[in-house]
């Protein structure tokens, strides 16, 4: 609680107690500034004051009226327990223990702990390596003050604030993924850190591009001819980058074709996906950047003409809501028979424009970055 001084001068305190006792005077009423000043490091009878000289303190300057903080630790194992805890004031009178008209009791709201919000960067936000990421957050304290707010980066502090705005640049940060919080410290030495935010630096020459793989030597028509071959989905007999979400037109025959990657939503709303091809295709997208989390949306049950979008109602998918900003795993899977050959996929934006093919400039590489293991070593796929 606190201990209110009646006279100002310089104050002695003792404490006693079974077993270990250990007694904290603040300079002020907050708990941030309390020190050691006295202890029992083994044991006393109830009141004895004299026993260890750890016991007393040294001579302690108070101010009339002031309230200090003050704090009594005490730990019993067995056998007899107390703990009591008296002083000197400066007139010579000695009050052991402190009586009750020299104490308070808390407020009921002290130790509210702090509140603190990060409101920059947004979830999911995504910037390009080397990135400058600019951290903003809120923080408040119901029953004091904000003492700092510190910002994390993977868990490592990379910046402590004494004083707002709270807002601090992190640059440079290199490609993967990364997240952010924010931690508020209190007068109170309470500390609360905010849920975990991330977002995704990305390399600018992954941008632009979707990878197309493709398996060589497989005959049939069906999808599941390609999924179900030898090789697949982990060794392609070869692969290249497209900068248009389109295979090339009469390649070759008894192959089949993978392209996937990113597609990235330039508008919150609701999209429509196609896909024409020859023989049978399939378009899969996910939720969000997971393959986990794919599903199929159309198809070319036979086959198309390049570029034809309306041969089979299976090509259009149903309307599917995307959110600006945000990166969705996509997947086209094309089974090439013999005769002639070709991919492509194509969508509706929100506001009613066509792109078909879907271009480049809304597509993306993945990269995964795997988190260093116990040896020291990291490992990047690409």
């Amino acid at each position: 609680g606190y201990v209110v001084a009646p006279e100002t001068g310089s104050y002695r305190f003792w404490i006693s107690g079974d077993d270990n006792c250990q007694l904290f005077l603040s300079t002020s009423q907050s708990p941030v500034a309390k020190v050691l000043i006295a202890s029992v490091p083994g044991w006393t009878p109830s009141r004895d004051w004299g026993k260890y000289a750890q016991q007393q303190s040294a001579l302690i300057t108070l101010t009339a009226g002031t309230e200090y903080y003050i704090e009594a630790l005490q730990k019993e194992a067995g056998g007899g327990d107390s703990l009591a805890v008296g002083w000197q004031l400066p007139s010579g009178v000695q009050e052991r223990p402190i009586p009750g008209s020299r104490l308070k009791a808390y407020p009921v709201n002290l130790f509210q702990p702090p509140q603190v919000a990060l409101t920059a960067p947004v979830a999911n936000a995504q910037f390009t390596a080397p990135a400058a990421i600019s951290l903003s957050a809120t923080a408040s304290d119901a029953d004091g003050v904000i003492v700092s707010v510190e910002f994390l980066h993977g868990g490592t502090v990379v910046a402590t604030l004494s004083a707002p705005p709270w807002t601090f640049t992190h640059s440079p940060v290199a490609t993967g993924i990364s997240g952010y919080a924010a931690r508020a410290r209190d007068n109170d030495d309470q500390l609360v850190t905010t849920a975990v935010r991330t977002v995704s630096v990305i390399n600018p020459d992954l941008t632009g591009l979707i990878r197309r793989e493709w398996w060589t030597g497989i005959g049939g028509t069906a999808v599941v001819n390609l999924t179900g071959g030898a090789g697949y989905p982990m060794t392609p007999s070869g692969s290249s980058m497209a900068t248009l979400f389109e295979a090339p037109l009469n390649w070759a025959d008894n192959y089949g074709t993978r392209m996937s990657g990113f597609v990235l939503a330039p508008s919150t709303g609701t999209y429509v996906f196609w896909i024409a091809g020859d023989d049978n295709c399939q378009l899969w997208l996910s939720s969000d950047e997971t393959v986990a989390s794919k599903r199929l949306i159309a198809s070319v049950p036979g086959w198309t003409t390049s570029r034809q979008w309306g041969k089979y109602p299976a090509q259009q998918s149903a309307a599917i809501p995307l959110i600006a900003g945000n990166r969705y795993y996509i997947e086209a899977l094309h089974k090439e028979g013999g005769g002639g050959d070709h991919l492509a996929v194509g969508w509706q934006l929100p506001d009613g424009v066509q792109e078909r093919p879907i271009p480049g400039s809304r597509l993306m590489l993945p990269v995964v970055t795997v988190a260093a293991q116990p040896v020291g070593w990291s490992v990047r796929a690409r």
